[in-house]
């Protein structure tokens, strides 16, 4: 495991240089950060939003199983930061 300080922040300034560091020595640096959706359903009535259409059942939705395997993959890629949204 990496050292915790200041540089090991996935937003920090120390933390995107040594990532765009690696990147430029081996062309590759995998993700820091996965945001996932789970879902855009939604079961709110909000006078301001005009996404109508995500009150429709789901349709296509990934199942757990596979979104399991996307977060092991990202892990395996060096993510360092997740969110689930949606």
């Amino acid at each position: 495991m990496s050292d915790v300080g200041p540089s090991s922040h996935p937003g920090s300034p120390g933390f995107i240089a040594q990532r765009v560091a690696q990147w430029g020595r081996d062309g590759r640096a995998g993700p820091v950060t996965l945001e996932i959706y789970p879902t855009l359903s939604c079961n709110l009535d909000c006078s301001f939003c005009d996404t109508t259409d995500r009150h429709r059942p789901p349709v296509d939705e990934l199942s757990t199983e596979r979104w399991l395997r996307i977060l092991d993959e990202g892990a395996a890629m060096g993510v360092r930061r997740g969110f689930v949204l949606g």
